[in-house]
């Protein structure tokens, strides 16, 4: 079991084809294993993060009762919906016992070869697209995220760590991870790491005053910054952003006034159909009548909170935010361990991630979101 747990982490980052089938096979070894057959009162102490995990699972199903789409589909977000299930089956894990480390540098590892592919193909080592057309670095918004994760999972193994050597690896780690977000064109990553900046900085640095930390997180920033890539992605939202204000119509061709389209138009939705929302699949059905002249269907707002809102209204809006806030609680109150670390980095993340895209029903991200929410904080 814990080896197909760190298979899938280390398979997050190479594509979906083989995160699906190690996930899969993750659940069938909990199911026909029997690690789920528990002690009543063990399954009882989890209650407090399972009911609502249980509930968000269930919500979009749920909501074919009143979806305003005729014939909604199984694929993709109802199938996702499986991703939950894996939390389940994490939680079976006998952790530390099995050495929660393991699971972080199974994830590390596909991170960095992913990343090492990237580097290649940049500099023209190889140009098979064959070979690389895998690889999740192609689909650059979810794998900078996922660096963001791994680089504030190597500075809490910097922390931990008392070797020298052991040291100056995860520091060269981070360096590199740093250098291939900075050439990269995800923003979402750029935002994350400003959130995790912190954690990040107190485990390279310890215990020191305030001003070190301030200075730590802004070396961080400024090396980013440094980044052509990272300039011209930056100027570019205040340049679209801009031609959106002046004329929304023409603006639909650039990325950002596609994007905050597609926001209003959810936030439009939500305000037709504030309780219940339009249920799975509803969105796109109600944004061509919000937008008759759209020549494309558009299946989400790009905003996961836009997304839920718009789908599941208030109940949807009240059942992720009970499951957002019992998980960053159980991340929070074990933040100097391995389980809960890994946690909480993800929980940032993901929630920095979902204002941009619907981060927790990719498939990385999502399989991630619910490994580490099922995750045993106590051995």
């Amino acid at each position: 079991m814990i080896w197909l747990v760190c298979l899938t982490l280390f398979s997050l980052s190479v594509g979906t084809a083989p995160t699906s089938a190690s996930s899969v096979l993750m659940l069938a070894a909990c199911l026909f294993g029997g690690c789920w057959h528990q002690d009543r009162d063990w399954w009882r102490q989890q209650r407090p993060w399972l009911i609502p995990v249980l509930l968000v699972m269930l919500l979009p199903w749920v909501s074919l009762l009143w979806t305003i789409e005729a014939a909604p589909q199984l694929f993709p977000y109802l199938q996702r919906t499986y991703f939950w299930l894996l939390s389940f089956a994490t939680a079976c894990l006998l952790l530390p016992k099995n050495r929660p480390e393991y699971l972080a540098g199974s994830f590390i590892a596909g991170v960095e070869l992913t990343a090492v592919v990237f580097f290649c193909v940049l500099t023209g080592l190889i140009k098979n697209s064959k070979l690389t057309e895998y690889f999740l670095f192609r689909g650059y918004i979810t794998f900078s995220l996922l660096l963001v994760v791994a680089t504030a999972l190597l500075s809490f193994w910097f922390r931990q760590s008392e070797e020298r050597r052991k040291r100056y690896l995860f520091l060269g780690l981070i360096g590199f991870n740093l250098v291939a977000l900075a050439l990269l064109k995800g923003r979402s990553g750029y935002l994350a790491l400003v959130v995790v900046a912190p954690l990040v900085a107190f485990n390279l640095m310890g215990k020191q005053r305030w001003w070190i930390y301030l200075s730590g997180i802004l070396t961080l920033i400024v090396v980013l910054a440094l980044s052509p890539t990272v300039r011209q992605r930056i100027t570019l939202i205040a340049q679209e952003t801009t031609l959106f204000s002046a004329d929304a119509t023409r603006a639909r061709a650039t990325s950002i006034g596609k994007r905050l389209m597609v926001w209003e138009g959810g936030v439009k939705i939500f305000q037709e159909h504030p309780v219940l929302g339009v249920g799975i699949d509803g969105y796109p059905v109600a944004m061509r009548r919000i937008y008759p002249d759209l020549n494309e269907t558009i299946h989400n707002p790009h905003n996961f909170y836009i997304y839920v809102a718009a789908s599941y209204g208030l109940l949807g809006v009240a059942l992720y935010g009970w499951l957002w806030f019992v998980l960053f609680q159980r991340a929070w109150g074990h933040r100097n361990s391995w389980q809960g670390f890994m946690l909480l980095s993800t929980l940032l993340v993901v929630s920095i991630g979902s204002l941009t895209e619907t981060t927790p029903l990719q498939p990385q991200t999502g399989i991630l979101l619910a490994i580490m929410a099922g995750l045993p904080l106590e051995g």
